[in-house]
């Protein structure tokens, strides 16, 4: 994600393709926490902006 921290997950298995596995859901876990705290900030933001709208101006 251009602009974002860096994720990194690390596990230490006696199994190189345990460790991979194991390592791969927990950053794939992370990512989907990342990307729904954007998207509940970027809701955040457009609500803040739709609040100052005032209304028509007859």
């Amino acid at each position: 994600m251009k602009g974002a921290a860096d994720l990194i997950v690390e596990d230490v298995q006696d199994d190189i393709y345990v460790a991979i596995d194991r390592a791969s859901e927990r950053i794939g876990r992370l990512l989907d926490r990342r990307l729904a705290q954007l998207r509940e900030h970027a809701g955040v933001a457009r609500r803040d902006r739709e609040s100052l709208v005032v209304g028509d101006s007859d």
